[in-house]
């Protein structure tokens, strides 16, 4: 019976080290394995393993590492296509559009520049696999969107950078609202304030203030996993000025270094627990087998 728990990670930052620690407690056997690294090991050994966690910083790489280890034959956190999922912000937008789960941004994809003609209103242009707010552009006017489109289509040629997701902008108080998935249900949720960005990202300064979980946030998450599955994940909310809920984005691999301790809800252990409970799940369905 496979008893070993693959740790997939690109380096031991601070939340992985965090994450080692508890599922060592817990009494699992774990193996490391960098996203660097060839596999030849693991195909060697693949019986061995029950589970991978996949903790790597590239989404890209997520998403294949994922597959790889799930055409071994071993499930993963999060599942290859949820992984996909978070890594795409079209994709999200196009499975939300015909979901009538919560509200989002108006929105269009982007796959030519010479389509970004006109300007519609106050607008954001974000990469669909963008992360920590890289690469996200606030366009007000018809001369910054002018801006905008000569400088990318002199910088990106050959429209490798393409596809973009254009959003209207929302006019929001100066916050947004990190919850943290864990299964399937909220673990924490906190605002992150920011007092001179537009940009609500706690490594770009903002300020984290814990908020009470409570139903409207619970039934957004309980059908937000019915399109993901259950798993990890960070899910960013954000409030109009009528107070209505609207979609953001979702991403895997939440990081939570800086937030867990003013939140005081320790992230690292509740993901162990998952973690164990899963391995724990499998190894007594196959026992009956």
């Amino acid at each position: 019976m496979p008893n070993q728990v693959l740790f997939c990670i690109t380096k031991m930052r601070y939340e992985e080290k965090r994450i080692y620690h508890y599922l060592e407690e817990s009494g699992l056997s774990i193996k490391i394995m960098l996203d660097s690294s060839n596999l030849d090991e693991v195909v060697a050994h693949n019986s061995d393993y029950c589970l991978c966690i996949v903790r790597v910083m590239s989404q890209h790489r997520a998403f294949r590492i994922a597959e790889y280890m799930e055409a071994l034959g071993i499930p993963t956190l999060n599942s290859s296509r949820a992984i996909q999922i978070c890594a795409d912000k079209a994709i999200q937008a196009l499975i939300l559009a015909n979901r009538d789960v919560i509200k989002q941004p108006h929105f269009s994809i982007l796959r030519n520049y010479e389509d970004l003609s006109n300007f519609n209103g106050k607008m954001v242009v974000k990469p669909v696999s963008s992360s920590w707010g890289r690469g996200i552009s606030l366009i007000e006017n018809e001369d910054a969107l002018t801006t905008w489109k000569i400088s990318h289509q002199e910088l990106d040629i050959q429209n490798q950078n393409l596809p973009y997701l254009i959003q209207e902008f929302i006019d929001k108080p100066n916050y947004d609202v990190r919850i943290v998935i864990i299964n399937t249900k909220p673990v924490v949720a906190f605002k992150r304030v920011s007092a001179n960005n537009w940009k609500t990202n706690t490594h770009l300064g903002a300020t984290v203030v814990p908020i009470v979980i409570d139903d409207s946030i619970n039934k957004i998450v309980t059908e937000i996993i019915k399109v993901v599955g259950p798993g990890i994940y960070g899910l960013d909310l954000m409030k109009n000025r009528q107070n209505e809920w609207i979609f953001c984005e979702i991403n895997q691999n939440p990081e939570f270094a800086h937030s867990w301790k003013i939140h005081h809800v320790d992230v690292a252990e509740k993901i162990a627990q998952y973690v164990s409970s899963k391995v724990k799940v499998g190894q007594k369905n196959a026992s009956t087998h």
